[in-house]
């Protein structure tokens, strides 16, 4: 991602066993992270087995290089705690270049007139 650009990330959990409360903290080091729902690191919320539960996560680049986002999910009812790491690398911001100008009414006009030229000429 580039340095202040923000882009978003899916991620999906589920589980095989009774419903359970769950709390996911999300933490980077070169990125602000936050759930897109609440605009918060954290969220609460309880998952059914049959139901798996998509969070959409906001990035915005705040360093450059190599850095980590840390998934850290704490469930509440066997009081454990589940980190996954996914590697995030903030590049500089590219400028945009200069616009290309193409045809103007200039450039049209002309044409016109050319071809109006030619064909009563030919």
């Amino acid at each position: 991602m580039d340095e202040g650009d923000t882009s978003v990330v899916f991620i999906e959990s589920s589980i095989n066993t009774d419903s359970r409360e769950f709390t996911t903290y999300l933490e980077g080091d070169n990125a602000d992270a936050e759930f897109a729902s609440n605009g918060q690191s954290s969220k609460t919320y309880t998952l059914d087995p049959s139901k798996p539960v998509r969070h959409q996560i906001r990035l915005n680049g705040t360093n450059l290089g190599d850095g980590e986002l840390e998934i850290i999910t704490y469930d509440s009812t066997v009081d454990l705690n589940t980190t996954e790491t996914v590697p995030i690398y903030v590049r500089e911001s590219i400028e945009e270049g200069q616009a290309v100008p193409g045809l103007t009414t200039v450039h049209v006009i002309f044409t016109l007139l050319s071809s109006i030229l030619i064909y009563f000429l030919v």
